[in-house]
């Protein structure tokens, strides 16, 4: 899960395994957010509590890229 990979990247000490983690979360952000638009499109599930979810992921992707690209930023 992307919380379970984030919460591992945040024990770790090298800077390039701290990425990867990362981008292994963005990419499940990513999953998530591509069914929840599929189940939006397909009209699968009519619920009000989907488009709150869809945002949501949205951010997370949207956060998840910051921190990815601003940890390949040289110090």
């Amino acid at each position: 899960s992307i919380g379970s990979i984030l919460e591992e990247a945040e024990s770790i000490h090298d800077k390039a395994d701290f990425i990867a983690r990362c981008r292994v979360s963005l990419r499940e952000a990513r999953k998530t957010l591509y069914w929840l638009r599929l189940l939006d499109a397909t009209r699968t599930i009519k619920s009000p509590r989907l488009a709150p979810l869809t945002k949501e992921a949205r951010e997370i992707v949207a956060s998840l890229s910051a921190i990815i690209r601003n940890a390949n930023l040289p110090k």
